[in-house]
């Protein structure tokens, strides 16, 4: 594409005041002339290849992008961003109108709550899994995504408080949501991400990683056993391998909270065991 880029001869020129950004607003009167340069514009894939050292790939036949590039890359996330959203979408809504219908009904039995239900279960990982998503890839957010973002870590709180039959949220719930984030990453987010979004809820970067919560435990367990009925193994294992790291790290090897959670382990070695061998062995 070729451009003519014209000059301009400058009759009077005012800086009125400076703006906010450092900027300063201009009133000029100004005469266009015909000289000018040309510029010649190409749209291509060359700097995000330079910047990251990754093909960007262009659309085949099929108009796929090919596998491993930046732009299938991108294409996958924000599938997977879309799938998880009408997942939620569709979850609220069933949930809604199994409570309408029981209201309906003048049935009683939804206010009895059994904790780690599946539906529970399933809301609380596709939430933060959503947050993980949005941290590690949408570094550049909207007004309405930092709005979904905000309403995800509130909603996700809550939920978690819930399943355990909490009146009210408290630090302990903020903890398990910010590990349920962080082990549902794909490795991009750092503490300092976690703790951003979070910042509200008063968490800080020690305790991300060093409060211990008995709680956390039972809730990664649960969310690993839902996806993996799912058939979503990888997922589920890297799970497990974040819930034995951070016991280890948190409660001791020696301790009875994690030789609990390495007996848990041991019980999904054998349902799991192709997978198992990517897991640490030093129980």
């Amino acid at each position: 594409m070729k451009v003519r880029a014209y000059a301009k001869v400058n009759l009077a020129l005012d800086v009125v005041r400076k703006r906010e950004d450092g900027y300063h607003d201009l009133e000029m009167i100004m005469a266009p002339i015909t000289l000018h340069d040309l510029i010649y514009i190409n749209v291509i894939d060359e700097g995000i290849e330079i910047l990251t050292g990754v093909p960007a790939g262009k659309k085949d036949k099929d108009g796929k992008f090919s596998a491993g590039s930046i732009n299938y890359l991108v294409y996958e996330k924000l599938k997977k961003y879309a799938e998880i959203s009408e997942a939620i979408e569709q979850a609220e809504k069933a949930e809604l109108d199994r409570i309408l219908d029981d209201i309906a009904s003048g049935s009683k039995k939804r206010l009895i709550r059994i904790r780690n239900n599946e539906s529970d279960i399933e809301m609380i990982y596709l939430r933060c899994r959503r947050i993980a998503i949005v941290l590690e890839y949408f570094r550049f957010r909207t007004p309405k995504q930092n709005a979904v973002l905000k309403k995800d870590c509130d909603d996700v709180i809550k939920m978690i408080a819930f399943n355990e039959y909490r009146l009210n949220t408290d630090k302990a719930n903020v903890f398990e949501a910010a590990d349920c984030v962080l082990a549902l990453s794909d490795g991009g987010i750092s503490k300092k991400d976690v703790v951003g979004v979070f910042s509200k809820q008063h968490l800080n970067d020690r305790t991300v990683y060093d409060e211990n919560n008995e709680d956390t435990p039972e809730l990664l367990l649960n969310i690993s056993s839902y996806l993996l009925k799912r058939g979503e193994e990888e997922l589920a294992l890297r799970l497990m391998r974040y819930l034995v790291e951070c016991s280890r790290r948190r409660a001791g090897e020696g301790s009875p909270q994690h030789r609990e959670i390495v007996t848990s382990m041991r019980f999904w070695q054998r349902v799991f065991a192709e997978w198992w061998a990517v897991l640490p062995r030093r129980e």
